[in-house]
């Protein structure tokens, strides 16, 4: 409930003259003087003052809105760790391209039930992120099909020519 400041200044005074008439120093007075002016005016500005801090700072620190990466963006990205694997390591372009590629590197080793791979290719136990990043960029050179938006399957088709299966783990 909200109430008017003369209201409340007319609360106070009637608590407060109650107190002096009955000649009491009553703590409750001065904790419903707080329980008031929180209330009052100054406690909802201070509401709104708190909220809208909250909000400011969540926008300040919200991430730019999410992109989905896309075959373009994965070539770009992985040429950025293929040219600092020569120079200088860590450029921060490639990291998009070395997250994705591990991701993929990961879930090689994924077969099912019947030992078979779940992805269409089996690398080498000692193959490296980068040796999958190499393959990648090596048949994107080749191909057009990085005009596509999810990189899944140039990737995942770059792979499978660079690291056939064969035996009993071969893909279905």
């Amino acid at each position: 409930m909200r109430m008017s400041s003369n209201a409340l200044d007319s609360a106070w005074r009637s608590l407060e003259g109650k107190a002096v008439r009955e000649n009491q120093s009553d703590p409750s007075v001065r904790e419903l003087k707080w329980e008031f002016v929180v209330s009052g005016k100054t406690g909802c500005f201070m509401r709104i003052l708190v909220s809208a801090c909250v909000v400011t700072i969540g926008c300040a620190w919200q991430p730019p809105s999410a992109k989905a990466l896309t075959a373009r963006d994965l070539v770009v990205s992985c040429n950025a760790v293929e040219q600092s694997a020569r120079s200088a390591p860590g450029d921060p372009e490639g990291l998009p391209c070395w997250y994705y590629i591990s991701a993929v590197q990961n879930m090689s080793a994924l077969v099912d039930s019947n030992n078979k791979r779940l992805l269409a290719f089996c690398p080498p136990a000692k193959s490296t992120t980068l040796d999958f990043v190499r393959a990648f960029l090596r048949s994107a050179e080749r191909k057009s099909e990085t005009d596509v938006d999810n990189p899944a399957v140039p990737v995942l088709q770059a792979l499978a020519k660079e690291f056939p299966c064969q035996g009993p783990t071969a893909a279905h």
